[in-house]
């Protein structure tokens, strides 16, 4: 059985938020109203912690 998400695909997700969040950050010093950026960067981050704790579960799992 298929699962929707693999591992690979975590990792690819979580490369394209960190740069994202690298790119957005960069951004929001050059900005002077950055309000929404930086609720759209906590977003991010919010998202990134739960890939990685996705990833940490594959990880388990694999080892078993």
């Amino acid at each position: 059985m298929d699962s929707l998400l693999n591992y690979g695909d975590l990792k690819n997700l979580e490369k394209y938020l960190v740069e994202e969040i690298r790119l957005m950050k960069k951004n929001i010093n050059s900005l002077e109203d950055n309000t929404f950026l930086m609720s759209t960067v906590n977003e991010y981050l919010e998202i990134l912690k739960a890939i990685q704790h996705l990833m940490l579960h594959f990880e388990k799992t694999i080892e078993k």
